[in-house]
């Protein structure tokens, strides 16, 4: 049986005193990108600004990999996290091989390269997830920019997940897709973003 939000959850999401989780949190990935990015160059002079341009994206994919390491007994400072946080971002966001250089200099010469590379195998565990959830919506894409532009969703599947229920998919899947171009946060909009909320929304295998 298909999974589906029920009309009563339906209309909890269009009242405006409703809970709001998807984009609440959606806002809360995109603050984490901005604060990515002021710490960044505030301190490590690394002025990584052209990231804002992914926005949730960037921090559905950046904040489990921050969590991560917060949960390892790595000796670091906070400023030293960031500054690797910010060396798996470029590699995934940013196609620049002069800058991300100056980013794993730094890296290396505070000694991080050993837990840089096991971040990174993180990361990649993660967009492997990433790209095998889409498949499995029948997504599919041929360049990773592309792929990386739906990560915003990883962190927010358990909101949609809790609304499942039964009902009108087509017509919550609208709402939702609504509520989410609204936030302005995700680079995916329209149409595209309706369709990837309804493939979810109708998965089988939760």
């Amino acid at each position: 049986m298909d999974f589906i939000i029920s009309e009563e959850q339906l209309n909890l999401i269009i009242e405006e005193n409703s809970s709001n989780d998807i984009t609440d949190n959606l806002k809360k990935l995109y603050d984490f990108t901005i604060d990515l990015i002021d710490k960044s160059i505030k301190m490590w002079g690394l002025n990584a600004k052209f990231l804002i341009t992914w926005g949730a994206a960037l921090g559905g994919m950046i904040l489990p990999l921050k969590n991560w390491l917060e949960t390892q007994n790595f000796e670091m400072t906070e400023e030293q996290k960031y500054l690797l946080l910010l060396g798996i971002a470029c590699n995934y966001y940013y196609d620049n091989s002069d800058f991300i250089s100056k980013v794993v200099k730094k890296i290396s010469d505070e000694g991080l390269l050993d837990v840089f590379k096991k971040l990174y195998n993180k990361a990649e565990d993660l967009k492997n997830a990433l790209v095998e959830f889409l498949n499995s919506l029948k997504i599919f894409s041929n360049t990773m920019t592309s792929i990386m532009s739906y990560a915003f969703i990883l962190p927010v599947l358990g909101d949609l997940y809790q609304m499942v229920d039964g009902g009108d998919v087509i017509e919550s899947a609208k709402v939702i897709s609504q509520r989410i171009a609204a936030s302005g946060v995700v680079l995916i909009v329209g149409y595209t973003l309706t369709s990837f909320i309804e493939r979810i929304l109708r998965k089988k295998d939760l």
